[in-house]
C-alpha cells in the first residue's frame, strides 16, 4: 500500500459518513508531491470539504495529517448543517 492509500483508509475508517476522492492524487512513490483530498457527506452531497497538502503527505507525520483532516471535515460538515 502507498502512503496515500493508508491515509485514505485511516480517514475512511474514522469518517464512515464521507466519500473521499483525490482532486490531485500523489504519486505512489512521491510523498512530497502536492495533492488535495475532498470529503463529501454521503447523506447530503452538497456538504463538502477539501484540504490541500502543498508539501505532500510526507510533510508531517501521517497520523497528524489524518487527525487534522478528520477534525476539520467534521467541523465543516457541522457548520454547513447549521447554515
Amino acid at each position: 500500500m502507498t502512503t496515500s492509500d493508508l491515509f485514505v483508509a485511516d480517514i475512511q475508517r474514522r469518517l464512515p459518513c464521507a466519500k473521499l476522492f483525490w482532486q490531485k492524487r500523489p504519486g505512489p512513490l512521491v510523498d512530497w508531491q502536492s495533492c488535495a483530498l475532498t470529503a463529501t457527506n454521503i447523506r447530503d452531497p452538497s456538504k463538502t470539504f477539501t484540504m490541500t497538502f502543498d508539501g505532500g503527505l510526507g510533510e508531517e507525520p501521517l497520523d497528524d495529517l489524518v487527525r487534522s483532516f478528520v477534525y476539520k471535515t467534521l467541523h465543516v460538515f457541522k457548520r454547513q448543517i447549521r447554515d
